[in-house]
């Protein structure tokens, strides 16, 4: 007897995670999940005219990228831990 969610619910659950995490993050790093895509927004609005403080604050920079490379870098191990060795 198989317990686990459907597909449709699947989505539904991930949303809501995603909606989760958005609404505890969003003051301290701009809910900015995808490095890229915040790298990407910033570039523009420097393009637009905006000043050069885009880039100073250390804090959305840092939780986004730092977040990113260190959560890459753990699910590599682990991929390497349970699937290679």
């Amino acid at each position: 007897d198989d317990k686990s969610p459907s597909t449709g619910m699947r989505s539904i659950i991930f949303g809501l995670v995603v909606v989760c995490l958005h609404a505890a993050f969003a003051s301290q790093t701009g809910a900015v999940f995808n490095p890229s895509r915040d790298l990407g927004t910033r570039l523009a609005l420097l393009a637009l005219g905006y000043d050069s403080d885009l880039f100073r604050n250390v804090t959305c920079l840092c939780w986004s990228y730092l977040g990113s490379i260190s959560g890459a870098l753990i699910g590599g191990l682990l991929y390497d831990l349970v699937f290679v060795l």
